[in-house]
């Protein structure tokens, strides 16, 4: 398949991800409960919640560059995190293996019913798993992946299930330590030479201060042997922040924030990135235009 495909039906998979079946709102979709105010949201989890989907849905478009840029041609991905199924069903789209594992057994349900919706002519189809990430190695057995991307939890901005394992539910200090241990297996089954990539964005305690979740992802990884190699700046749309800023700077100062961090690692020798991973080629309707 031409690189670039992806693309053509990515707003259609986010309209998709939100219903199933006979089109029927999936509410158990990565939801936003209402126990943090609109100032403390990301400009795009307001846009959702504001649209009445109260869902934060995966940019397609971040899954097909990082797959493309960061994996090998049909690579097997792990992704602890999974949530909704953008990641799973474009790494489909792409010809690459996907297993994503998510604590919510209806999520992965509504994860199945999207993908058998919009995969149907797929030859490759994601793989969802339901459990605690915590036993990502005994979900997973003994095999090995290509690419780690995921896009953990932003601690308790967004809420995404009362179970008492769900880590979302959590005290920041708390969630940190079995993040670091999910973090910890996760890279373990990271085969060398590979990528391990994060999408993930700073977080404000309710008293107003960062939590510094960026730089534990990164200690996080660090502290696995990784090597840190990319930040990638992903813009989100501003959405009503414009609007909303000025309340919070005078109240206190607090910027406006719409982007995310995409950290990206490596296991191994930087060396060996250049053969391993080769050119990436730019296509336009199947034919080349450049080498980056």
């Amino acid at each position: 398949m031409a690189k670039g495909k992806a693309r053509a039906f990515s707003v259609d998979l986010m309209k998709k991800e939100r219903t199933v079946g006979g089109g029927g709102k999936m509410d158990n979709l990565t939801f936003v409960k209402g126990n943090r105010s609109l100032d403390e949201l990301d400009s795009t989890s307001v846009k959702n919640l504001n649209a009445g989907a109260g869902t934060s849905i995966f940019d397609p478009t971040l899954c097909e560059l990082v797959y493309t840029w960061f994996n090998v041609a049909n690579g097997a991905i792990l992704d602890p995190f999974a949530g909704g199924s953008v990641r799973g069903i474009i790494a489909a789209k792409l010809g690459q293996h996907y297993t994503g594992n998510d604590l919510r057994s209806e999520q992965i349900d509504a994860n199945y019913a999207n993908a058998k919706e919009v995969l149907s002519d797929s030859d490759v189809m994601p793989i969802w798993t339901i459990g605690d990430s915590l036993d990502i190695d005994r979900i997973v057995g003994d095999r090995t992946f290509d690419l780690l991307f995921s896009c953990p939890p932003y601690a308790d901005l967004e809420v995404y299930s009362d179970l008492e394992n769900d880590i979302s539910n959590m005290p920041y200090n708390e969630f940190l330590t079995i993040y670091r241990e999910i973090i910890q297996k996760s890279y373990a089954l990271l085969k060398e030479n590979r990528f391990a990539i994060f999408v993930v964005g700073e977080v404000r305690s309710r008293h107003g201060e960062y939590y510094n979740f960026v730089g534990d992802t990164i200690k996080a990884f660090l502290d696995c042997g990784a090597k840190f190699y990319n930040d990638i700046i992903l813009l989100n749309t501003a959405g009503s922040l414009p609007l909303r800023v000025g309340r919070q700077f005078n109240s206190g100062r607090k910027i406006g924030k719409c982007h995310q961090n995409v950290l990206v690692f490596f296991k191994g020798d930087t060396k060996n990135i250049k053969e391993i991973f080769g050119d990436v080629v730019v296509e336009q309707d199947g034919e080349s235009l450049e080498e980056l």
